[in-house]
C-alpha cells in the first residue's frame, strides 16, 4: 500500500470517528431527555416533576459543551483530525463524558423506581413496568 494510500484511509477514518462522536452525544442525549419527557407525562407528583425539571436542566448544562468539545475537537479547518497536534485531549474528555453520562444514566434508572413504587398497583405489574426502565442498565455497562 503506498504512503499515499494509507493518509487518505487514516484522514477517512478520522472523520468517521469524527462523526461517530458526535452522534454519541446527540443520540445519547436526545435518548435521555426523552425518558425524562415520557416520566414527565406519567407522574402528576409536584417534587417528582421539580426532579425532572433538574434533571433536564443538568443534562442541557452538560450537552452543550459536550457538543461543542465533539463537533470542534481540532483547530479549524481540519476539525476532523484528532492525531493533530492542536487537538483537545481526546482521552480525558471521553472518559469526563463518560463519568457524568453513567451519573444521569443511573438516575435514570432509579428515577422510575420511585415514581413506579408507590402506585396502586400488583408487585407483578410495577416489576414489569421496573424492568422495561432497567433494561437501560446494559447501556451503562
Amino acid at each position: 500500500m503506498s504512503p499515499g494510500a494509507q493518509s487518505m484511509e487514516i484522514e477517512s477514518l478520522q472523520k468517521a470517528i469524527y462523526s461517530a462522536d458526535i452522534l454519541l452525544v446527540l443520540v445519547s442525549t436526545c435518548v435521555q431527555a426523552s425518558v425524562l419527557v415520557f416520566l414527565h407525562d406519567v407522574t402528576p407528583n409536584r417534587l417528582h416533576r421539580r426532579f425532572i425539571y433538574a434533571m433536564m436542566g443538568f443534562i442541557t448544562l452538560f450537552f452543550t459543551p459536550s457538543f461543542f468539545v465533539a463537533v470542534f475537537p481540532c483547530h479549524p479547518p481540519h476539525v476532523w483530525r484528532i492525531l493533530g497536534v492542536q487537538c483537545i485531549d481526546q482521552i480525558s474528555f471521553w472518559e469526563a463524558f463518560a463519568g457524568v453520562n453513567l451519573v444521569i444514566e443511573s438516575a435514570l434508572i432509579l428515577f422510575p423506581v420511585i415514581v413506579v413504587y408507590p402506585l396502586a398497583m400488583k408487585r407483578r405489574r410495577k416489576a414489569i413496568v421496573i424492568s422495561c426502565f432497567a433494561v437501560r442498565v446494559m447501556y451503562v455497562l
